[in-house]
């Protein structure tokens, strides 16, 4: 079993009773489930995300990052205004540092925002030297929006691009293996990037599962 906390808005904002939950969810008298089979997605409020780490829990925390600077982020996500990306990454790392969890992004792929060749080396660059997983999720289609879903191709570019300039930069890891396997038509592709010690620093993923064209 797997439980991720997320789409009941922000479970920082609400953060006594995320905490209570966890500890009751994870408690032998409870479900008694794995600390480390649960998620906490956060939009990436800094101050609990300091106040989460001291916690030291081994849940996985995904944020939501969706763009690799702070002139788009905020055209996405208004929060970017109150904590920019330099500061919700600082606040990441911290995080890693005091628990040792490797942290998880999510990357919302969106046609002519956030999709560039750019924006693949300005990701690579913000989460260089981490311990991480991206996500990249091209979205579903919704009446009214003005964001439409990066096509198969074009995410594929990105995550080749993103590894490959890893790949140009000896000093930051080197692409372990890239492995691709089809699934209802879409093809997924993993690159796992490796420090200079053989340990993983990152993985990216394309991820389709909510995708519907």
């Amino acid at each position: 079993s797997h439980i991720v906390l997320m789409g009941i808005g922000e479970p920082l904002d609400n953060f006594d009773e995320v905490m209570r939950f966890l500890e009751n969810i994870t408690s032998p008298e409870g479900v008694n489930i794995g600390m480390r089979n649960i998620s906490l997605s956060t939009c990436g409020l800094v101050p609990k995300i300091d106040q989460l780490a001291e916690k030291k829990l081994q849940l996985t925390l995904s944020v939501s990052l969706h763009a690799p600077n702070n002139d788009i982020r905020s055209g996405m996500m208004p929060v970017n205004d109150a904590y920019p990306v330099e500061v919700l990454m600082q606040a990441v790392r911290r995080y890693q540092d005091t628990t040792g969890r490797r942290v998880s992004f999510e990357y919302s792929m969106v046609r002519g925002v956030n999709d560039s060749d750019a924006c693949a080396k300005q990701l690579a660059n913000l989460i260089r030297g981490m311990g991480a997983h991206v996500n990249l999720i091209p979205i579903n289609p919704v009446d009214g929006s003005p964001y439409s879903a990066t096509d198969a191709e074009n995410v594929k570019r990105f995550q080749t691009l993103w590894a490959d300039y890893f790949i140009d930069n000896p000093a930051s890891g080197r692409v372990m293996d890239k492995c691709g396997f089809t699934d209802t038509g879409k093809k997924n592709y993993c690159s796992r990037l490796l420090h200079g010690d053989d340990k993983p620093i990152c993985v990216m993923r394309l991820d389709y599962s909510a995708y519907r064209p």
